[in-house]
């Protein structure tokens, strides 16, 4: 499979659309249909459901898809790389974040400003906030985020304020004071940053208030140290809320007042952002106020530049387009400049190991001249030479070096890839996969999977037990082929639901003296006052069903007494234990007699469930029979 290609894979996943994605691709619906089905043959298995004209990824096509993605996000940064080196006018941003924690920003960033803009190199510079604005001044950055002051030499967009807080060991005698006046510290050891560092900056100006030096028993440039010393209780520290972390060594408390640094977006002053520069300043925001902890600061300004970032992210379809500053504008939908492939890149890394074409050639039975011709394309594509001859021995180039770099890093995310569906294809040949409700595996293990053995003996059962939930999930995503689960709602949005069984559940009151008031309240509809009451084991839908209708019965919580399986809860009904909610037709005679059915009738199914776009094979098909067969009868009495 080429690059192009998993490109056209990533963008049916984007789209769900096979018309969508063809339109934004440039090629026919068609076209792009018998690639995909001739895909998924040779797999052997599904990696897009087909429903409703919707494709949804299967649980082994997000793996797939999660692999093409690293695969093109390696091969934008190879090329990305190569320019960078080789082309002089190349256009590339240059960011400034503060040190440390800036790169985690960087990181998370920065592979979809490279999808939205590959032919934009963006490279990072670890700078205070303090000296940012000096940087941009000279020329030396194009756009920075960073905490402090304003500066009337850049300009300087606010964007969220960061609350100061203080750090104190718990065994500190204010650790449990509310907020804390900074001269209440003065007695205090502080561990405190470099004197460049923002929050350092903020306290010298904040000491100087509070009328005192602070001891300072440890200070150093290094935020992760400083964390570190302040766990081992060297002294008290000022640090930004959003970068606490709870954790029981330390109590960070508020100021008193309050105390805010403002964090900035900054570029020059008299500068118009270019279209890509825009696209990273609403980044970079939207990154930042992801986090509850920071207050967005609204303004004009910061809705301009998140609303770029929010209309590319709704953009279904985006033409090349020429951009204010005259670079072209590459939507992410866009597929790769160059159709790699896994064999021509394995070529390309012959040639460095060999350090000869004809010994490269010679390893792949080609001739040299047809193996010449491989490189030639390669380089006249990336518009650079890769190798060089240095007496008499091929040797790669800087650009070359970068580019075998990526070729074995995706050479290794396609044998990754490979092993996981070899393994994948063994454990699910031959194979059916039913997730069921709680309680009902030992039944089909028991009395059903004998009979199935019986007329399959090469196809094999696996039987889970797992959550509603998570079975409805399961059948989504095709991990599981049926799923076996109680519900009182008959019908799915998206799955086939078949009902092998119905029953009710009522209210089973454990006396008869409180069987009147209970009564009465649940037939008119109104709220009673909660008692004891026994609830079906954590996970399993009754238990859903259990919750649900107490919460809309009962003016508050009531006290959980008991929590077990259902057949215990049916023991424990007819004794008269406590209150809870059961299906009708499992209950004892006794329990039955203090039951009170609800004014709007509680109907409880036993479903059978699958994807409705999923071809069942005959031994599916006789499973399914098999299940409604047997379990036509769950609900009666005694079973």
């Amino acid at each position: 499979m080429t690059t192009r290609q998993l490109y056209y894979l990533v963008t049916i996943a984007e789209q769900s659309s096979l018309s969508k994605a063809s339109a934004i691709l440039g090629i026919s619906q068609p076209a792009l249909s018998k690639f995909l089905t001739d895909y998924e043959d040779s797999l052997g298995f599904l990696i897009f459901l087909r429903y409703r004209r919707q494709l949804t990824p299967t649980a082994i096509g997000r793996y797939i898809l999660g692999c093409a993605q690293k695969i093109l996000d390696e091969q934008t940064r190879m090329q990305q790389t190569i320019r960078a080196l080789t082309d002089s006018n190349h256009i590339r941003i240059r960011l400034a974040t503060a040190p440390n924690r800036g790169a985690i920003i960087y990181s998370r960033i920065y592979n979809e400003f490279s999808r939205r803009y590959p032919n934009v190199s963006l490279s990072l510079t670890e700078l205070y906030a303090s000296e940012q604005a000096g940087a941009i001044a000279r020329g030396q950055i194009d756009i920075a985020i960073g905490s402090g002051t304003s500066s009337d030499k850049i300009t300087d967009i606010p964007i969220a304020y960061e609350e100061l807080l203080v750090s104190l060991p718990i065994s500190h005698p204010l650790s449990n004071v509310e907020q804390i006046r900074l001269a209440d510290l003065s007695d205090t050891p502080f561990v405190l940053q470099g004197k460049n560092h923002s929050i350092r900056i903020l306290a010298e100006e904040l000491f100087k208030e509070a009328g005192f030096n602070p001891v300072i028993a440890f200070e150093s440039n290094d935020v992760i140290l400083i964390d570190s010393m302040l766990h081992q209780a060297v002294g008290a520290g000022l640090v930004s809320h959003a970068h606490v972390f709870p954790c029981r060594e330390l109590a960070y408390r508020p100021l008193d007042p309050p105390v805010n640094q403002t964090l900035h977006i900054r570029y020059p002053l008299g500068h118009t952002l270019t279209e890509p520069e825009r696209y990273l300043a609403g980044l970079l925001i939207r990154e930042r106020l992801s986090d509850s902890r920071y207050s967005a600061i609204p303004s004009s300004e910061v809705t301009d530049l998140l609303n770029c970032v929010n209309a590319d992210s709704d953009s279904t379809s985006i033409a090349n387009s020429p951009a204010s500053d005259g670079t072209t504008i590459t939507p992410p939908h866009v597929a790769p400049e160059i159709n790699l492939n896994t064999q021509l890149l394995q070529y390309i890394i012959a040639i460095v190991d060999e350090k000869s074409l004809t010994r490269a050639a010679e390893k792949f039975y080609l001739t040299q001249p047809m193996l010449s011709r491989y490189l030639r394309n390669v380089e006249s594509k990336l518009c650079t030479q890769l190798f060089t001859r240095v007496h008499n021995r091929l040797m790669p180039t800087n650009a070359g070096k970068v580019f075998v770099n990526s070729s074995r890093n995706i050479l290794q995310f396609v044998m990754d890839m490979e092993t996981h569906l070899h393994s994948y294809r063994i454990g699910h040949g031959g194979g059916i996969y039913l997730q069921c409700d709680f309680g009902l595996a030992k039944y089909i293990e028991e009395q059903i999977k004998r009979q199935f053995h019986d007329l399959f003996p090469d196809v094999k059962l696996f039987v889970s037990e797992t959550s509603r939930h998570d079975i409805e999930e399961s059948l989504q995503n095709a991990s599981a082929d049926f799923g076996l689960y109680f519900s009182c709602s008959p019908k799915h949005p998206v799955l086939e639901c078949q009902i092998i069984a119905k029953s009710e559940l009522v209210y089973c009151n454990p006396t008869q003296a409180s069987m009147t008031k209970a009564q009465d309240a649940i037939l008119l509809n109104r709220s009673i006052s909660p008692g004891q009451v026994m609830l079906c084991q954590k996970g399993s839908s009754l238990r859903e069903e259990q919750v649900r209708i107490f919460t809309d019965l009962y003016e508050s919580p009531a006290e959980i007494t008991c929590e077990a399986n259902i057949s215990i809860l049916l023991h424990l009904a007819a004794e008269g234990i406590a209150d809870s909610v059961l299906p009708v037709d499992q209950l004892s005679s006794e329990a039955a007699k203090r039951s009170i059915p609800f004014k709007q009738p509680q109907e409880y199914h036993l479903m059978l469930s699958h994807h409705p776009s999923r071809a069942l094979p005959p031994s599916a098909k006789k499973l399914a029979q098999l299940l409604n067969k047997n379990l036509q009868t769950y609900f009666i009495k005694g079973k």
